[in-house]
């Protein structure tokens, strides 16, 4: 596949990219293609059967939703592994982590492993701050001390989050940043080489409107918190942008029709990260909607699948 990217060496005004990966700087965009004649709803999401399992569901807390579910190939390993992050608004209302099955049983039938995550959410029992934050950051760091026994190959980590997960994703990521005074500081988060993040919700304090209209007008100040003298800005620890550099590259993919997550959010994410230090890639793919992103059939996931493929170092099987 081929994108469009912002050349800033002079000459014409775009260069096209032949390979995933070629440029880790630029703003990648799509060429303006017409929307597919039908893009996938949350509810045919939703309602699709869940014909496989996942091999393992394993406990990094004593909650319900303290779990993660490990989706493994066939073969000895040592396998490449995809921590996955799924969204619904950070609620637990909207989804749970088998709205992820689909994309992890293709990538398994692929032959990546996938740690596909759950974390409490708003409107359950230690959702919100600090406990959504803690969720994410302990079923990440479950991968470091489990890999072995799995035979997951960390040579090449990649974090995989959707929506409100991308937002996770990019937050696990950046963790080392962290300054010690926050309670969610930990002195050695489980690296992640590559985020993938689809659909992003991430720019939590500058782009309110975007989070508003995909997920409601207090879903992040419910999420992060009000401020308190001991934690006075309470985005400089749940905001990953401002939490760059991340030491992970950073990939934010959209949907040209998602009106959820739209190209919007990915821009402003970026161009709040460069503020920061950080140098995230944009892509956006012609025609693809919120949940095209994440349903195995389309074309958009085929492009992500390649997307981590390139980031595993690994070809496509």
């Amino acid at each position: 596949m081929a994108w469009r990217v912002p050349d800033h060496r002079g000459g014409r005004a775009f260069r096209t990219l032949t390979a995933i990966g070629a440029c880790a700087a630029a703003i990648a965009l799509a060429s303006p293609n017409p929307a597919s004649a039908h893009n996938t709803t949350f509810a045919e999401l939703k309602a699709r059967p869940h014909s496989a399992k996942p091999d393992a569901r394993l406990r990094y807390g004593d909650q319900p939703a303290q779990v993660v579910d490990l989706w493994l190939p066939k073969g000895p390993g040592p396998h490449p592994v995809v921590i996955m992050i799924h969204g619904g608004c950070w609620i637990e209302s909207v989804a749970s982590l088998n709205l992820q099955d689909f994309v992890s049983e293709d990538l398994r039938a692929h032959g990546v492993a996938v740690w596909n995550i759950e974390y409490r959410r708003l409107g359950e029992a230690g959702g919100g701050y600090p406990g959504t934050f803690e969720d994410a950051a302990n079923a990440v760091d479950l991968l470091g001390a489990d890999a072995a026994k799995y035979h997951l190959s960390l040579d090449h980590v990649v974090a995989v989050g959707h929506s409100a997960g991308g937002h996770l994703a990019l937050w696990a990521a950046s963790r080392r940043n962290l300054a010690t005074s926050s309670p969610l500081w930990s002195a050695h988060p489980q690296r992640i080489d590559t985020v993938v993040a689809i659909g992003e919700l991430g720019d939590l304090h500058d782009d309110p409107p975007v989070v508003a209209g995909g997920c409601g007008g207090d879903t992040v100040a419910k999420l992060v918190g009000s401020p308190t003298t001991a934690h006075p800005n309470v985005y400089a620890d749940t905001s990953p942008d401002l939490m760059e550099p991340s030491p992970a590259r950073e990939i934010l993919i959209h949907g040209a029709v998602d009106d959820i997550a739209p190209p919007k959010a990915g821009e402003d994410y970026r161009a709040s990260a460069l503020k920061h230090g950080g140098n995230p890639e944009l892509v956006v793919i012609p025609g693809a909607n919120h949940f095209d992103l994440v349903t195995p059939e389309t074309d958009a996931w085929g492009k992500i699948r390649a997307v981590i493929f390139e980031a595993l170092h690994r070809k496509p099987s």
